[in-house]
């Protein structure tokens, strides 16, 4: 199992390719696309849990991209990996 560290160093390879590669930023904007507020996307996100780390470390990414920022937590208690953002505004501002 992968440190919630080491999920956010395996995500900026995702985040980098989405600059340099159309599929991969396709890729990732569908990710992002699950889990944003459908009504403004600059809203906090809804919560994304998985199991895998290569999931936690994409979905990581995808939100970073777009908002400037997320959390990454490791369950014990469920072995999942907890993914929330506080949205654009927060990481950003206005």
């Amino acid at each position: 199992m992968k440190t919630t560290k080491e999920i956010i160093e395996d995500s900026k390879k995702y985040s980098k390719a989405a600059f340099d590669n159309q599929d991969a930023y396709e890729f990732i904007t569908n990710l992002f696309n699950t889990v944003k507020d459908s009504n403004n996307w600059k809203l906090p996100t809804q919560i994304y849990y998985t199991e895998y780390e290569t999931f936690a470390s994409q979905m990581f990414a995808a939100i970073c991209f777009f908002l400037g920022g997320a959390e990454i937590e490791y369950n014990k208690v469920s072995g999942k990996y907890v993914i929330t953002s506080k949205g654009y505004y927060h990481y950003v501002g206005a």
